[in-house]
């Protein structure tokens, strides 16, 4: 699956999948990092980190960086105590560097020496990860089912078809339809587990 546009405006670069509910979003499946940075333009991903997607962007200076603010990888690693964990991670190979920054941990220190309050946590209705994944399990099957259904209706008009052409140009239509793999439930990540978060 290189790209799909749906009817209710959802677009998928290497992904089938939206998430329950989703209008006019646009899903990007995790890819390969490139290597380089092309002139006057910039690149966005998704990639895997530790068992949890993350969106990153590599800009035309050779910078690359996590956009979505929970590097995993290191996340993973601290103390369960920072109730809501938030962290920066940006290299450069140019440069050769690459920086996490501790972003939870600053505030709180900052907090702390500074006797204001900059942390701002409230509670929210909570939801099941294991919900959300079942539901992502279901939606991928009943695509799954629909796509099938498409392949059998041109697969019995193909058995009908008498006219070489139309049944050249039905061919080509069913090697288009790819069925996508079968939804795997996946674990929380690890910065989650330690907050209670189960699947």
């Amino acid at each position: 699956m290189a790209m799909r546009i749906q009817g209710n405006g959802n677009v998928g670069i290497g992904t089938t999948a939206f998430g329950t509910d989703a209008q006019r979003v646009l899903g990007i499946g995790n890819g390969t990092a490139p290597s380089s940075s092309p002139a006057d333009m910039v690149q966005l991903w998704a990639e895997d980190i530790s068992a949890s997607s993350e969106l990153r962007v590599r800009d035309e200076a050779g910078n690359v960086t996590i956009l979505s603010p929970h590097p995993t990888d290191f996340l993973n690693k601290q103390p369960s105590t920072i109730p809501f964990p938030w962290a920066y991670h940006s290299k450069n190979e140019y440069l050769g560097k690459e920086i996490y920054v501790d972003l939870a941990l600053l505030a709180m220190e900052v907090e702390r020496l500074s006797g204001k309050k900059i942390i701002h946590l409230t509670d929210v209705p909570k939801k099941s990860w294991n919900e959300n994944q079942e539901a992502m399990k279901r939606q991928r099957e009943d695509e799954i089912a629909n796509i099938q259904k498409q392949i059998d209706e041109l697969d019995a008009k193909l058995l009908e078809e008498k006219d070489e052409e139309v049944k050249a140009q039905l061919m080509e239509n069913r090697k288009m339809i790819i069925v996508p793999e079968p939804y795997v439930k996946k674990s929380p990540p690890e910065w989650m587990k330690l907050r209670g978060v189960e699947l």
